[in-house]
């Protein structure tokens, strides 16, 4: 739900394949809300998760079994001197198993993100296919963020795995290009950062 009087995590675990009602939830949200934390996952049929949310961090693990998939998808979005920790762990214990965690974070102000994931592909998670990513966009010259993905990979047995991480202010050039098509600093930045989070 969305409501004032942030920081307010969200975070909801479920089997659904339709991915988009997670979406439109963050574009149903009120103009003024000002911060926004969200976990979204769909989680295989012999998978473990435990989840734990607090006031300012969300934490997910999941023990991912014999052709097992696990698929998080991570938002914050925030102001102020807000703070959000991430913290993942996808271990790959049964082989033909497939991880994919994505976190995004916009933050304006003096907020701060902080994310901390690792990937661990056991020795018996032969053919394992893992991806953690953490893209985090800067609104201000005030906010931060910073991201720790970990790769543990106990076998030369696997399809893929990797990690990226990137933090970056909003792209001038862009914000410009938008402006000079009429739009106002506001609604273009506005622009940007959905942009960002799709």
């Amino acid at each position: 739900s969305c409501q004032r009087g942030m920081p307010e995590c969200a975070a909801g675990l479920s089997a659904r394949r339709d991915r988009k009602n997670d979406v439109d939830m963050m574009s149903n949200c009120q103009p003024s809300l000002r911060a926004i934390a969200s976990v979204f996952g769909t989680l295989g049929d012999s998978m473990k998760p435990n989840l734990s949310v607090t006031r300012e961090k969300v934490s997910l693990s999941c023990s991912i079994r014999t052709r097992s998939a696990s698929s998080i998808r991570g938002v914050a979005l925030g102001d102020d001197d807000q703070h959000f920790d991430f913290v993942t762990l996808q271990d790959h214990i049964g082989p033909r198993t497939v991880s994919d965690v994505e976190i995004k974070s916009a933050l304006a102000g003096s907020a701060k993100s902080v994310y901390y994931g690792v990937t661990r592909v056991e020795e018996t998670a032969k053919g394992s296919d893992a991806a953690q990513v953490n893209r985090n966009l800067l609104l201000s010259g005030h906010a931060k963020a910073d991201s720790d993905p970990v790769l543990e990979i106990l076998t030369a047995d696997v399809i893929r795995c990797g990690h990226g991480a990137t933090v970056g202010p909003v792209d001038r050039e862009a914000l410009f290009y938008l402006q000079s098509r009429g739009l106002t600093e506001r609604q273009s930045l506005q622009l940007l950062v959905a942009g960002f989070f799709r």
